[in-house]
């Protein structure tokens, strides 16, 4: 199989599925290995002055949308269509990536130490709901890719 990052990876995006999500769950542990590396978590607030001020429309997009696995996951049951997790999955991701993507939202290079925090968490919190749901789908994720 050849993999051409320049325009296999552009195309993985456009087209979303399993690949895509396993690419967004890789980006986003890599991301979080870094934060590891770079905040020091004790000496950071917990971003909570940043979330009540000055929170970004795309974060607070994330974040609803992290709040729908529970009624996805209800309503892909309800309806015996597993399909309906799967595509809020790749909506999850395509809004993670819109958000990781967004030059202003630097998450480890934020403008304060408190939006730091509250990206690193924002970005945390979104690869556990990943995780969650693509465990309910039997959809491996690999930590790195």
């Amino acid at each position: 199989i050849e993999f051409d990052p320049e325009t296999d990876v552009p195309e993985m995006l456009k087209n979303g599925g399993a690949s895509y999500i396993q690419y967004t769950f890789a980006r986003l542990n890599s991301l979080l290995e870094k934060a590891g590396l770079i905040v020091e978590i004790d000496t950071l607030d917990d971003g909570s002055d940043y979330m009540n001020s000055a929170v970004h429309k795309i974060e607070k997009e994330v974040l609803m949308a992290i709040a729908r696995l529970p009624q996805s996951i209800r309503d892909a049951s309800e309806a015996n269509a597993p399909h309906k997790l799967a595509n809020y999955l790749t909506e999850l991701c395509q809004l993670v990536n819109s958000f990781q993507s967004s030059p202003e939202l630097r998450v480890l290079k934020a403008e304060t130490p408190s939006a730091q925090m509250f990206r690193v968490q924002l970005v945390a919190a979104a690869s556990q709901t990943i995780e969650n749901a693509a465990k309910i789908l039997q959809l491996q994720l690999p930590a790195k890719m």
